[in-house]
């Protein structure tokens, strides 16, 4: 079972690290359009919405699970 949690920490890091990196270099390549600053706004809330959704999936506490999942549920709107 340690084994499946770290390869899911795994591709949570490699994921979250893609989709950071895409966002960056889309958004340095013309800072100033809309689009290109949209398409950064989405990617680091995809970003934080992955990194709340491995937390949830993580989580022993019952009330921590709640808050959390109300959290990915919000990011994911």
């Amino acid at each position: 079972m340690d084994q499946v949690g770290n390869l899911d920490l795994l591709s949570l890091g490699v994921t979250v690290a893609a989709i950071g990196i895409l966002g960056f270099i889309v958004f340095l390549a013309n800072p100033k359009s809309a689009t290109n600053r949209a398409f950064l706004f989405f990617s680091l809330v995809t970003v934080i919405w992955g990194i709340f959704n491995y937390l949830s999936y993580q989580a022993t506490n019952p009330e921590s699970i709640l808050i959390l999942l109300r959290i990915v549920i919000f990011l994911g709107v």
